[in-house]
């Protein structure tokens, strides 16, 4: 199953892949749900994607360091669709449909970029509850939230990590996100 992340989605995989997370000392458990949810899609599942909107979203991120940390995941990490690759009238019109569903203009292009057939994404994580509930019908696509992404990718409990961290990850020896 290919999933793209949205910006926030990104930004909870990168809040769980720091040294020290704990998700039982997460003082948000439904968010930190998500954000092993979101380590666990890309440990585990096939690289996440990143569209050309969730990139210039996490770009525009004002922090720099957060910045760049999004920038050097997005780029060298995730699996980026490039704006070229995409059809970029179909998209525009695609997004223009949605948006009479969802206020959201960024929202229904990523949806709109990840429908696109050369982006040959299957399924959008996103936690915003008013994109899932405006748009999981009309979409193309599967738009749930990281753990039900992570629920429907059905990953077999036990199953080896299709990314292997590196000896000095900080989380290497974690065993939180361990399936």
């Amino acid at each position: 199953m290919r999933i793209a992340f949205d910006s926030h989605v990104v930004t909870f995989f990168l809040q769980a892949n720091q040294y020290g997370y704990d998700p039982a000392e997460d003082g948000d458990s439904v968010l930190a749900t998500e954000r092993v949810a979101a380590f666990r899609l890309w440990i585990y599942g096939s690289n996440p994607i990143a569209v050309p909107t969730v990139f210039k979203e996490c770009k525009d991120v004002p922090d720099a360091m957060k910045n760049r940390e999004h920038f050097n995941w997005n780029a060298y990490h995730l699996e980026e669709v490039l704006a070229q690759e995409l059809d970029a009238a179909q998209i525009d019109a695609r997004a223009a449909e949605l948006a009479i569903l969802h206020s959201g203009a960024n929202d229904c292009r990523i949806v709109a970029e990840c429908e696109d057939k050369a982006a040959r994404v299957d399924a959008l994580a996103t936690f915003d509850s008013e994109l899932i509930k405006h748009l999981k019908y009309e979409a193309r696509i599967v738009v749930a939230t990281p753990n039900d992404c992570w629920l429907r990718a059905a990953i077999p409990h036990g199953a080896a990590p299709s990314s292997v961290l590196s000896p000095d990850h900080p989380l290497v020896k974690t065993v939180w996100w361990r399936w």
